[in-house]
């Protein structure tokens, strides 16, 4: 497989967890039409992300690097507040 398309599609998943992550507590529900809808729109913004990116590699290498980026961040600060967490014990 071709890199930019494992790394788009990469994203393009991202894009689609957390908006799913984010919009499920916003609609809070029971509902399942409502979680079905949901799960539809997520999806298809991830695949219209996955798409974009294919079409733009010079922006997909620039998301790529801050999406990297980001994450370490967030693990170092899971880290630090675990730590912070065992202290306080």
């Amino acid at each position: 497989m071709d890199s930019t398309y494992v790394s788009a599609l990469a994203v393009g998943v991202l894009v689609m967890l957390a908006l799913y992550i984010s919009l499920s507590q916003i609609f809070d529900t029971d509902d399942r039409s409502v979680k079905k809808s949901l799960a539809l729109f997520c999806a298809a913004a991830g695949l219209l992300t996955t798409l974009w990116l294919r079409q733009h590699p010079d922006a997909l290498e620039d998301y790529t690097v801050k999406i990297v980026a980001a994450g370490i961040a967030v693990v170092l600060a899971l880290l630090a507040l675990a730590k912070r967490t065992i202290e306080k014990k």
